[in-house]
Parts: C-alpha cells; sequence; structure tokens
C-alpha cells in the first residue's frame, strides 16, 4: 500500500479530477473521486481544500441526502476561515478590470454552493436548511470527515439500488 507521502502527485490530480467531475455534473464520479481525496486532505490538513470538496460532495446529494448536504455545507463553512472583506474600490471597475477576471475553481465552487443552497431552500426550507447547517458547522474535522464519507458511501449504495434505464 502506497503511503499518502509516496502519493503526492497522485492526491493532487485526485482532488482536480473531482474538481472536474462536478464541473461536468458528472455526481457518481465525484462521489467515487471524493472518497479517497478526502481521507488524503484529511490525512495531510488541507482544510480548505476539504472544505471544497465538501461542498461539491453536498451537491452531488443533494438531490437524494439534502439532510446531509445541508450539514456538509456547514461542515465546509466551519472549516473555511472567515475572508477579509476587500477595500471598497477608490476608483469605478472598468471593463478591463472584468475582462481580467477569469471564472476559476473559486468561483466555480462558489456558484456551485450558491446553486446547491437554492435547491436544499427549496427542498428543506429556510429554517431546516440553517439548523442543519449549524448542526454541521459544530463537527470536528474529523467527525465531519467521518460524517462525508458516510454520506458518500449511502448515496453510492442508494444510487447502485436505482434500476438503469436501456435505450
Amino acid at each position: 500500500m502506497e503511503s499518502p507521502s509516496n502519493s503526492q502527485n497522485n492526491w493532487g490530480e485526485l482532488t482536480q479530477a473531482v474538481l472536474i467531475s462536478a464541473r461536468l455534473s458528472d455526481w457518481p464520479l465525484t462521489l467515487e473521486l471524493a472518497s479517497p481525496s478526502i481521507r488524503h486532505l484529511h490525512w495531510s490538513g488541507n482544510r480548505p481544500l476539504l472544505a471544497t470538496t465538501f461542498n461539491l460532495v453536498a451537491r452531488a446529494i443533494t438531490a437524494t441526502a439534502a439532510d446531509s448536504a445541508a450539514v456538509l455545507q456547514g461542515a465546509a463553512r466551519g472549516m473555511t476561515p472567515a475572508a477579509p472583506r476587500p477595500a471598497p474600490p477608490t476608483t469605478a471597475p472598468t471593463s478591463e478590470d472584468s475582462q481580467a477576471r477569469s471564472p476559476g475553481p473559486a468561483s466555480f465552487v462558489t456558484e456551485l454552493r450558491r446553486e446547491t443552497t437554492a435547491l436544499l431552500r427549496d427542498t428543506l426550507g429556510e429554517q431546516s436548511l440553517q439548523r442543519l447547517r449549524v448542526e454541521g458547522q459544530a463537527m470536528s474535522t474529523d467527525d465531519a470527515v467521518a460524517y462525508a464519507l458516510k454520506a458518500i458511501t449511502h448515496a453510492q449504495r442508494n444510487d447502485s439500488a436505482q434500476p438503469t434505464s436501456i435505450e
């Protein structure tokens, strides 16, 4: 068995693959890749990428496990340090400024989180969504990782139990 330190490049590629599969909305693949990625990110202490992966998993399971998705959103928020607010611009932004900003991984994850939140709000209602997020935010990193891995396993079992259509 290869130790995590020997597979440094592999885990980086694996984490990128999780992001790519989520960009493609391939939720079963996202879940398959997220599980080993979460294990390594937890082992290495990379909380920002772990939080990102929790947000991707939350979106992947929203349709079948909305409660768990909301808890994972809260856990992700609990791992992310509050970002400092940018200073207001001293001049009006130009079209050149907006062209310089391209949608990168952070903006993709932000948009995905917003999409997930909207879906969860529709499914759970605002009060339940907030209650479940608070529950996730209060989890320790170890508990949140265990919860995420269990949610992934549960979603994969439910997905494999679904009948497939042959066209």
